[in-house]
This record gives structure tokens, sequence and C-alpha cells, in this order.
């Protein structure tokens, strides 16, 4: 399941250990060399993590626009809104780091709202014909829930969730190479 984070929609965060594990090496360092080696550190982890959504991505239709609860919208690429968040740089230690999509509210120029058909799979359906209409009438359905027909499913693709799983597991050596550097300038 997603969260909300601001204007960041978070698929996957850093669990507490590898915090803590980050965050102990990162205190054998001054809070200004801290801070430069995590935003190295993460900078080379979210290139990388951006790269991976990117190519587990699915591509979807090219055009730019799409047919979408019967209004023309901007065609949406999750690829391109595929980004990761850090907190904690000002202080030197990582509080809190994800893997998400980037978004603006309440727009659909960005792919916030889709990102649900495609994590979690969809149903497809259709406006339902007169004859369908009066006969779901008449075994009790509301009229709101008699004017649709399903025609089919859409299955879950948790693309992002494998990715931000597969990047997760950079971030240690990826932020251990910062670190170890860092260490190396200060004691000279």
């Amino acid at each position: 399941m997603t969260s909300k984070r601001g204007s960041f929609a978070v698929v996957l965060e850093l669990d507490k250990d590898a915090v803590r594990k980050i965050n102990s090496a990162l205190l054998g360092l001054p809070t200004k060399e801290a801070a430069r080696a995590m935003r190295r550190g993460f900078g080379k982890w979210g290139r990388v993590a951006k790269k991976i959504v990117e190519s587990n991505a699915p591509f979807g239709r090219s055009k730019a626009t799409e047919f979408v609860r019967g209004s023309v919208r901007p065609n949406v690429h999750l690829r391109f809104a595929a980004g990761t968040r850090v907190k904690g740089y000002s202080r030197g230690l990582v509080v809190w780091a994800a893997v998400g999509i980037k978004e603006i509210p309440g727009s659909y120029l960005t792919p916030h709202w889709y990102l649900g058909w495609v994590e979690r799979g969809h149903a497809i359906k259709r406006k339902a014909t007169q004859l369908e209409y009066e006969a779901r009438i008449k075994r009790g359905e509301t009229k709101k829930t008699a004017g649709k027909t399903t025609i089919g499913h859409v299955r879950p693709n948790p693309f992002i969730r494998k990715s931000a799983a597969q990047s997760l597991g950079l971030v240690a050596p990826m932020l251990e190479q910062e670190i170890a550097a860092e260490l190396r300038k200060f004691n000279g």
C-alpha cells in the first residue's frame, strides 16, 4: 500500500535496522562531513533507484493523451515520475529514506492516481446497455451501480514495489563507500 508524504506517494521505505546501521557509521564524522557523505551516497543511490524503476516499468501507450473517466487526460508515464526522498541531511543523520512517485496534488499531470491502478490492478468497465440497465434495476441494484458493466480485469503489476525492494538493498553499500571516503579525507 502506498502512503503519502507531502507531494510524494511513498511505495517503500528504508527499514529501521538499516537506518540505525547507517547512522552508527555516520556518528564517526562531524555533522558537516556526515551530511556531505549522505548527500553523495544518497545521490548515487537515487540515480540507480530511478533507473531500476524505469527499466521495470510497463511502457503503456505512447500517445500524449488518453480517455479517462469520460474525459481526455494527459497520458501519464510512471517511469518518468519515480524518485527518492531522504530526510536528515542538516543533522548528518538519516531520519527517513524512501522510493516512490512524485506528484502535484489535485493535478492529472502526475501519475499518483494511476499508480494504484497499475500496482493493485483494476476492473475494466463500460456503460450498460438499456436492457442490461433495466434487468439490473429489476434485480434490486441501485441506479448508480446498474449503469456500468464489468467486462474484464487487469491483473496487478507491482513493478514499483519490486524495483524499490531491489534498490533499497543498494543503499548501505553506496553510503558505506562515501562514509569511508569522508573519513579518509577528515583523518588526512
